[in-house]
Order: C-alpha cells, then structure tokens, then sequence
C-alpha cells in the first residue's frame, strides 16, 4: 500500500508539474506574440543565434525563464514516477 501511495502522489505531482509546463510555455507564446504585434516580425525562423530577434528575446526571456524551470520540474517529476513504478516491481515506458 505504502507503493501505491507514493506512485499516486508521483503521478499528481507529475499532473500539476505538466498543467504547470503547460501553462508557462503558452505564456511564453502570448508574450512573444504581444510582443511582435507591438514590434513586428522579422522574417524567417525565431532561432537563439539570429541578431533580428535579440531584442524579442531580451523582452521575453522571464517568461521563457520560467517555462525553462517548470519544463525541468516536469521532467524530474516524470524521472520520479518511474522511479516510483520500478520500486513497485512495474514498468513505465
């Protein structure tokens, strides 16, 4: 029993530490597209070499912060629920 609880509080910290991810990187996206609406858009690909977006990623880069920080606790979360799941003798893929 002691397993089954740990693995379903793994399971809902994996679930909050995804919504989380989630929700940061569509803020990240609005924030970007505020930003462009505001600015304009150069053409081309948005990659972290180009200089035309500098200046978009200078505006952006809390919000892209913060989507980067939730992205790794979603990642140790999920890294967590399998280590959980093989404690228990299972297998998560």
């Amino acid at each position: 029993m002691k397993n089954q609880t740990r693995i379903a509080a793994a399971a809902i910290a994996l679930v909050k530490a995804e919504r989380a991810a989630d929700d940061a990187k569509e803020e990240c996206s609005f924030a970007l597209t505020k930003y462009f609406s505001e600015h304009g858009r150069p053409d081309g690909r948005m990659t972290a070499d180009d200089p035309r977006f500098e200046s978009a990623r200078r505006a952006t880069a809390p919000q892209y912060e913060e989507y980067q920080r939730l992205k790794r606790r979603f990642y140790r979360a999920r890294q967590k629920l399998r280590l959980e799941v093989s404690k228990a003798g299972g297998e998560l893929s």
